[in-house]
């Protein structure tokens, strides 16, 4: 009985085996594609972006160096109705397909036409970290600094040229241009920070800083540009008596950006410590005020 069960059910593996081919190549085709539920349906036709998203992920762990795979990333990266699938498929292309001529013109496509500023910046981000050394990276990433319509676009793509470009003349020429004339204050803002850091000893930076702390619409940039022109101007000749006169700036989180870097800075400087004494009689905002109060207590006896 044992012997015929034995027989049977190897003779039903046989056959099974014959219907169904159970080689590696063949179980991994089916895995991609195949039903409804495989990661290459559900990566283009699963109604849910996490899940699409999930699957795109997928297909790059697990099948990154077959040519279908390649092929859905492509289309993945530029149809996707959702913006997260498509940086997925565009970060994952660069990382495995840095060496094929298409994945570069898709990047600098999406880069500037991707209707959406993820993706743009997704691509531009690829870009500069794997194709650094093409010289039409560079002119891409300044072209986005300056006329990518996204905010968000803009100032990503000033950050990655004061990172990776900094020793390139043209970089801080171009921020200078967006620390005054991007319309939003958080791309001014973000050049001129890489300015201070970067190019501190330059004489131009100094002069910036002066004109964004005096000049610009935005309190975030004239509040960062106080404090930067103070650390890139040691020297108290030439930043005390430009900083005590913006202690009536109109604004109360710059005159607090004012007293903080003159009570830090200069904190035995006598014009600093009238300064301090006037702002706290008669500032008219209490957290000016109060800002003073608190550094007259840290500093040394003789002005507290």
């Amino acid at each position: 009985m044992a012997l015929t069960y034995a027989a049977t059910t190897a003779s039903t593996s046989s056959q099974r085996d014959k219907t169904f081919p159970t080689s590696s190549r063949r179980r991994a085709s089916a895995a991609r594609g195949g039903g409804g539920g495989r990661p290459r349906d559900r990566a283009t036709n699963d109604p849910d972006v996490t899940v699409r998203h999930s699957a795109v992920q997928t297909l790059a762990r697990r099948w990154a160096d077959d040519p279908d795979t390649t092929a859905l990333l492509r289309d993945r990266a530029t149809n996707d109705p959702q913006p997260t699938p498509r940086n997925t498929a565009l970060f994952v292309l660069a990382q495995h397909r840095a060496d094929d001529p298409d994945t570069t013109a898709l990047l600098r496509d999406r880069a500037t036409n991707d209707p959406e500023p993820s993706p743009r910046s997704a691509a531009l981000q690829a870009l500069a970290e794997g194709w650094a050394d093409d010289p039409d990276t560079t002119a891409l990433l300044r072209d986005r600094a300056t006329n990518d319509p996204d905010v968000t676009v803009r100032q990503s793509a000033v950050q990655t040229l004061a990172r990776r470009w900094a020793d390139d003349p043209d970089t801080a020429a171009l921020l200078r241009d967006r620390a005054t004339n991007d319309p939003e204050p958080s791309p001014r803002n973000t050049a001129l920070q890489a300015l201070a850091r970067r190019w501190a000893d330059a004489p131009d930076t100094a002069a910036l800083l002066r004109d964004r702390a005096t000049n610009d619409p935005d309190v975030t940039v004239r509040q960062s540009a106080v404090q930067w022109f103070a650390v890139v101007t040691p020297d108290s000749t030439g930043a005390v008596p430009f900083l005590t006169g913006l202690a009536d700036q109109e604004d109360a989180s710059v005159r607090i950006a004012v007293v903080r870097v003159l009570g830090y800075g200069w904190p035995t400087h006598s014009t600093v410590e009238r300064l301090l004494r006037e702002r706290v009689a008669r500032d008219p905002d209490g957290e000016v005020r109060t800002t003073v109060t608190e550094l007259l207590g840290s500093l040394p006896l003789g002005l507290a």
